[in-house]
């Protein structure tokens, strides 16, 4: 779906440095996998990790395709259809996706939010502050990327582009065409490093960015912290409008110093427990029931009460209510939306009368994981247990310091997670020597200051139900609102929510027998 069709020949005048040759053609779509191509689409030919781009060009004309992009150098065989040569394909595609689908983020209020934990929770709070202020909203996320208006939600994205948090720039620039087709006067979006180092952001601009906090993750891709982060500070370089909100949480180290190069360029409100903040709370109070207190904003002050928990939810509801007021809405959708919040798999409380706890959590960092245990121990009078896995293919050097940070937790039980194509004995293993390391040896069994193995998850799952008590906690860590286990290379139906609610149906039974 495009506004109008675009000719390949103006295409590549929006382009610094970019040529094309051949025949006039008329373009209406855009696609770098040959498998998406139809009637009308220009193919960009990027290189990956395994093949040439050139090499699928045959199947992208076979299967329509109006036009071709390649980088400079690539030699091709004589083309019945024009040519588009890049300077830097990758980078380029984001312009003229955003070009093709008539920049469609001109036509909304845009907030983006980067940091390695809490980009979910904060997007989804924003969007239930629109809902409650009756402002239709796009969101783009870990969670999935969907157009809300009201109590109707419309999934956006099919295949691959569904599971990425930051798609591909293509996907993303028709996502963000069909949210102001479908009405929509704003769009909260999660950003990652990984989409800001490819420029798949290339073409937006946003009213507002916030930072939320950064630690350990992604290392196999970016290779070092410093290169990590600046791959997050690239939202506030080069994707805030002029006039700009930047919100950045100052007591973050890596932030307190982004701050300092931000302000420069964009009018920027520190977030923070100390004195210099600019958003920060009031007689915070964070309980069983959830979070309140009073947040005083450079645009006035709110009411806070919220179900969600935990010390770090209290940043995350106090950056997206900052957002929302950057962005104009209403104070009583802000603090209305807030209290109505619920976010799949993060802190998400799952229903038993047992008399103990149960929380499902998408932490997959050493950081998230810390936050998540350290919450849980505010709130449980018993034992606190943590049920958790690592990733495999995905930087195996935060797999030690996942089982230290699970061995805060009174019983620690290590799992499987998604293995991938690695052996997930290994994978536990690792986990389990950080684990060691904190003063947790392992025993046979789950036993109260020990770790346990049991690659099973869901017998790891039921064995923590089982053993609870009253007063007791047990977080289920590391897959969240994922419904799937992925084993190489094949997706298993596994949703830890609807795991552990099948557990707690069939103890509740027993224990009523």
């Amino acid at each position: 779906m495009t506004r109008a069709p675009i000719s390949a020949a103006h295409l590549a005048r929006l382009v610094d440095g970019a040529t094309v040759s051949g025949p006039p053609a008329l373009i209406t779509g855009l696609h770098h996998d040959s498998r998406q191509i139809g009637p009308g689409d220009l193919f960009v030919a990027l290189d990956g990790a395994r093949a040439k781009g050139s090499a699928f060009v045959a199947q992208a004309l076979q299967a329509g395709a109006a036009a071709v992009a390649v980088g400079p150098g690539v030699a091709l065989p004589p083309l019945s259809v024009p040519v588009i040569r890049l300077p830097a394909p990758r980078r380029d595609m984001g312009d003229l996706a955003a070009a093709l689908y008539g920049y469609p983020t001109k036509a909304m209020h845009t907030f983006g939010v980067t940091g390695t934990n809490g980009k979910t929770t904060v997007t989804r709070i924003l969007g239930a502050m629109c809902q409650a202020g009756g402002v239709p909203a796009g969101l783009i996320g870990t969670v999935g990327h969907c157009l809300l208006e009201g109590d109707r939600v419309t999934p956006l994205g099919a295949g691959p582009a569904a599971h990425h948090t930051t798609p591909e720039s293509p996907d993303l620039q028709a996502m963000l065409h069909e949210m102001v087709e479908g009405g929509a006067a704003l769009c909260a979006m999660e950003v990652s490093s990984v989409g800001l180092t490819e420029s798949r952001l290339r073409g937006i601009r946003f009213n507002v960015g916030a930072f939320l906090n950064l630690s350990p993750d992604h290392l196999d891709y970016h290779g070092t912290m410093a290169e990590y982060g600046d791959a997050k500070a690239l939202l506030f370089s080069e994707h805030l409008k002029v006039g700009a909100v930047a919100i950045i949480n100052v007591d973050d180290p890596f932030g307190a110093r982004l701050a300092g190069h931000v302000e420069r360029e964009h009018i920027t409100w520190r977030l923070g427990t100390g004195p210099q903040a600019d958003v920060r709370y009031e007689a915070l109070q964070i309980h069983e029931q959830g979070i309140s207190g009073n947040l005083e904003t450079p645009a006035g002050p709110l009411l806070v009460e919220s179900t969600l928990m935990g010390r770090f939810n209290a940043d995350n509801i106090a950056t997206a209510a900052a957002a929302a007021l950057a962005l104009g809405l209403p104070i009583h959708a802000i603090e209305e939306g807030m209290y109505q919040a619920v976010v799949p798999g993060r802190m998400q409380q799952i229903p038993t009368e047992l008399g103990f706890t149960v929380l499902v959590d998408y932490a997959h960092t050493p950081d998230a994981l810390t936050r998540v245990v350290d919450a849980a121990r505010a709130v449980t009078s018993g034992v606190l247990w943590c049920v958790f896995g690592c990733g495999g293919d995905r930087d195996p050097g935060k797999r030690p310091l996942m089982g230290r940070a699970a061995a805060e937790a009174d019983g620690v039980i290590i799992t499987s997670d998604n293995p991938r194509t690695e052996d997930p004995v290994a994978i536990a293993e690792a986990a389990a020597l950080g684990a060691e390391d904190a003063g947790r040896p392992r025993a046979p069994s789950p036993t109260m200051g020990r770790t346990w193995l049991q690659l099973d998850r869901r017998a790891a799952i039921e064995g923590a139900l089982r053993a609870a008590q009253p007063g007791d906690t047990i977080i289920i860590a590391g897959k969240g609102h994922e419904a799937y286990q992925e084993i190489n290379g094949v997706r298993h139906d596994f949703d830890d929510a609807a795991v552990a609610e099948a557990i707690l149906a069939q103890l509740a039974e027993e224990a009523g027998e």
